[in-house]
């Protein structure tokens, strides 16, 4: 809910505190992003399905030129010394197959995320105001 959706609005506007206390609230931790506010909001962009950030684009290249995904995951600063809940992560796994799903089966519609929002709005509004 309301967690979530503050780390999600927070990310996405580069509010590093803001963001790194709201995922704290929600049991993430992440050492290594307090520095990198374009991680935060790549993050929940990819959450969210955008599969197209700097990160995804690079990770896709080094894919091309044969590298394995495990030596990829390494060096990402999304993955490395993250903390963050079983049940967030299966939320985060699922969220990731259902976005591949949905883009395979309906690759312009955006069903998957289309949802999310419809779920999350009213908590990303509630988020945003209480920054306002």
């Amino acid at each position: 809910g309301l967690g979530l959706a503050t780390f999600m609005v927070k990310a996405m506007n580069e509010d590093v505190e803001g963001a790194l206390g709201a995922a704290r609230s929600i049991g993430i931790v992440m050492p290594d992003m307090a520095v990198n506010p374009l991680v935060l909001k790549e993050m929940v962009s990819s959450f969210l399905g955008d599969m197209n950030g700097p990160m995804q684009k690079a990770s896709r290249k080094r894919l091309i030129k044969g590298e394995s995904m495990a030596s990829i995951q390494k060096t990402m600063p999304s993955v490395k010394d993250m903390k963050i809940p079983s049940h967030l992560t299966l939320v985060f796994r699922s969220m990731s197959l259902l976005n591949g799903l949905s883009y395979r089966l309906a690759p312009k519609e955006r069903i998957i995320q289309n949802t999310l929002m419809r779920i999350l709005g009213p908590h990303v509004m509630a988020a945003a105001a209480t920054e306002a």
